[in-house]
């Protein structure tokens, strides 16, 4: 500060200007805000660079500027006076706004900071969304719900109206697309911003937004809740579709239900509502999706194709799941095609098709990797677990199925508990270790019961028959499983079990 002193009032004034728009800055930005003639401006930057406290690369008007150290930058900017930041920062945004397009509209994260600091929260709010957004199509999903997050903190500085509650349920809709990427569907943050959703919807019974905060209340309870009360959540989602006259919603809320009942054993019932679903959403735009984080095209396809596997149509079945695999790759987002990979390996599992699990997972794996998707990291870690057991790298194999499954468990999420139990239970009883093959067993079992997860309840009693026949059990034993499986796969029309 006292150097900058010394270089008396116009360098210190533009150092404290050239400090609010940040360490690093052009020469273009600095000069509609400072509002002084070319030479008095250049002059006092040439005074900070004699002085070492700012370093030029290039000439005016297209020359950039470093604050030496970020200390010097921070010891200007202290010095301001807060009524005159505010103005500073009102002023950088607006210039930024008017005169500088590509940052407007690349890194509008810039804005949203400056507005922030203005204290002006409707265009910061408006740029953080506009950050969000973006953040979020180039799958920094992360970063999208930081400035999600930072909108909603402004927006809770408004005054309470139905004003604010419909732009705070558009806010928090759009910052669960982001966490789901991030923590999973079923982690604790999700489900809390759900709840948040679906509170904000039932106040606002005219929002159109009501829908998607009923969408992701399901998608919420899906992963955490017992089945029938999703499978309801389902159904209010279809009625309330039903009702209206948005195509986009019906294909949502059909995949909803199509998902909820093949959870549930309903194989038949799922693959109905899956298939038609695909139809009516093949006839839209992407964009109408958006909102809801996911594109009903390829999640009905991933879960009707793995539903017609388990009904004996393996190669229709196979044929919906590579033409999800290829939707996701077409939409480019890592999120979408971490999610088909990792549901076409726990397919493959289901069907001991091996090498084909092990593609698909690994490719997950790799994909949520490298994008920070802990869901379905954690699915691909158990399929290609299971398939490397199944394989006959026997150590490996459950090495990883039991990292997965704790990565899994690890978002908050008990959907699928029975297939993370029930095949570590096969993998153990394979290596004749039937007791922690029979506690894994168990958990699949008091799954199955408290959840009402269904889906693989012919599987549950064929490995209880194993278990029997290894204990040596007498043969009616062994057999009254075998044909408790055979009937519940029967009912449920799953020819493969």
């Amino acid at each position: 500060m006292a150097r900058l002193d010394r270089l008396g009032p116009a360098p210190k004034e533009v150092a404290q200007i050239a400090a609010a728009i940040g360490r690093e800055f052009s020469y273009q930005l600095l000069a509609p805000i400072a509002a002084r003639h070319d030479n008095d401006l250049a002059m006092a930057l040439g005074l900070l660079g004699s002085a070492g406290l700012v370093f030029a690369r290039g000439t005016p008007p297209t020359a950039t500027y470093l604050f030496k150290h970020a200390l010097v930058r921070d010891a200007a900017y202290a010095s301001l006076l807060r009524r005159r930041r505010e103005e500073l920062h009102a002023r950088i945004g607006k210039v930024l706004e008017e005169q500088f397009p590509e940052i407007r509209d690349t890194q509008p994260e810039i804005l949203a900071h400056h507005f922030t600091e203005a204290g002006l929260v409707d265009p910061a709010m408006e740029f953080w969304q506009r950050a969000g957004v973006r953040s979020v199509s180039r799958s920094a999903h992360a970063e999208a719900a930081g400035h999600f997050e930072c909108a909603l903190r402004l927006l809770a500085k408004l005054p309470r109206s139905s004003e604010r509650d419909e732009r705070d349920l558009e806010l928090t809709l759009a910052l669960t697309v982001p966490l789901i990427a991030v923590h999973g569907f079923g982690s604790l943050r999700v489900e809390e911003c759900a709840l948040r959703a679906k509170e904000l919807s039932d106040k606002l019974h005219g929002s159109s937004r009501r829908f998607a905060a009923l969408r992701v209340a399901w998608n919420s309870c899906l992963m955490r809740q017992a089945l029938p009360k999703t499978v309801q959540l389902a159904r209010e989602l279809l009625d309330l579709a039903d009702g209206g006259d948005d195509p986009a919603k019906l294909a949502i809320a059909r995949r909803a239900l199509g998902y909820s009942l093949f959870v549930a054993g309903e194989f038949g019932g799922a693959v109905e509502l899956l298939d038609r679903g695909i139809a009516l959403a093949d006839t839209l735009s992407d964009h109408e999706f958006a909102i809801y984080g996911e594109h009903p095209g390829m999640v009905c396809r991933i879960y009707a194709g793995q539903a017609k596997i388990i009904m004996g149509y393996p190669q229709t079945g196979a044929r919906l799941i590579e033409a999800a695999i290829a939707h996701a790759r077409r939409e480019e987002n890592a999120h979408s095609l971490a999610w088909a990979l990792g549901v076409a390996a726990h397919s493959s599992t289901t069907q001991y098709e091996t090498q084909t699990a092990i593609r698909f997972a690994s490719e997950a794996t790799d994909t949520a990797g490298e994008h920070r998707l802990p869901q379905w990291l954690a699915l691909g870690e158990r399929c290609k677990g299971l398939a490397m057991h199944q394989l006959g790298d026997f150590a490996a194999g459950i090495d990883l199925q039991l990292l997965g499954m704790k990565r899994w468990y690890e978002t908050g999420a008990v959907l699928h508990t029975t297939h993370c139990e029930l095949y570590l239970a096969e993998s153990f009883l394979r290596e004749a270790q039937a007791i922690p093959a029979r506690v894994h067993l168990e958990r699949a079992r008091a799954h199955r019961a408290s959840y009402g997860e269904e889906y693989l309840a012919a599987e549950i009693e064929r490995l209880e028959s194993l278990l029997a026949k290894s204990a040596q059990a007498p043969a009616e034993v062994v057999e009254e499983y075998l044909l408790s499986s055979l009937l519940i796969a029967r009912r449920q029309g799953g020819p493969p079990f």
